[in-house]
C-alpha cells in the first residue's frame, strides 16, 4: 500500500508503475488521492483502492455518496 504526498493528494502514475514493478505478482494498493477523473491512469498497475474524501458528499463529512461511489466502482471494472 502506497499513498500520495498526503491526504487526498494523488501518486504519480509513474510512482504506481514502479511500485507494481516491484512488488511483481503481490498485489499494491493506493490509499490516498485516487477519485473518479484519475483512476484511469492507474489501471493495470493498481489491484486495490482505498477511498474516502472523493467518494463523499462533503469533504471530511464521512457520509459517502451512492450515486460517487457507484461511478468510481463502475470504472475501476471497466475493461
Amino acid at each position: 500500500t502506497t499513498s500520495g504526498q498526503g491526504t487526498g493528494l494523488a501518486p504519480s502514475p509513474e510512482k504506481i508503475a514502479a511500485v507494481k514493478q516491484a512488488a511483481g505478482e503481490k498485489p499494491v494498493a493506493i490509499a490516498s488521492g485516487v477519485d473518479i477523473d484519475n483512476i484511469e491512469v492507474y489501471r493495470g498497475n493498481v489491484d486495490q483502492i482505498l477511498v474516502a474524501s472523493s467518494v463523499e458528499t462533503e469533504p471530511y463529512s464521512g457520509i459517502f455518496d451512492p450515486v460517487k461511489l457507484k461511478v468510481l466502482i463502475d470504472t475501476a471494472h471497466l475493461e
